[in-house]
């Protein structure tokens, strides 16, 4: 076995120990998907919105490239190239966050189904919720954000999106984008 082969053959190991570390959730309405997955860098991404999809189809995308890879609600600071959903003043001044996931919760009910990710910056004590339903008997997915500032100080809100969604295919549209 060569050197070549060695090093492919160590990368591709490494990748599917990576990959194996990443959750996937999905949610459906009668003809639509929408699939996320969480990071090894506690962020969580987009991979997938268009026609309906079952949970063996998932592992195709990743084979075929045609996963979006990208974040489901990005914040000004450490990355920031590309369009925010979130920039904040902190009382220091900084206007950098680091949201990272602490926690996901996937449930269903009467209504439909539920995934709740509530993400945490770093260094201050700022939670954002990021909420996506999808609705029984309709083809309605939708997506709020809620924010918490748990710190003794007020902080500023320069950018704030009730949601960030990447369309990158034809014959999308939004209906309502609005919040109080």
């Amino acid at each position: 076995m060569n050197l070549k082969t060695l090093f492919v053959a160590l990368l591709l190991f490494v990748v599917s120990i990576v990959k194996t570390n990443a959750e996937t959730y999905q949610l459906s309405t009668q003809n639509l998907s929408l699939v996320l997955e969480t990071t090894n860098s506690g962020q969580v991404v987009y991979q997938y919105f268009g026609p309906k999809i079952q949970a063996t189809d998932v592992q195709g995308l990743y084979n075929v490239h045609s996963n979006y890879n990208s974040n489901t609600y990005p914040a000004f600071g450490v990355d920031s190239y590309g369009e925010k959903a979130i920039a904040v003043e902190m009382p220091d001044g900084n206007m950098s966050i680091d949201l990272n996931l602490e926690n996901i919760e996937y449930s269903k009910d009467a209504t439909g189904q539920l995934i709740i990710m509530t993400f945490k910056d770093k260094v201050y004590p700022f939670l954002v919720k990021q909420i996506f339903k999808a609705w029984n008997e309709t083809d309605i997915i939708t997506t709020w954000t809620e924010l918490t500032n748990n710190g003794k100080k007020d902080i500023k809100l320069l950018n704030f999106a009730s949601a960030f969604i990447p369309l990158e295919r034809a014959n999308n549209y939004i209906t309502q984008f609005h919040g109080s």
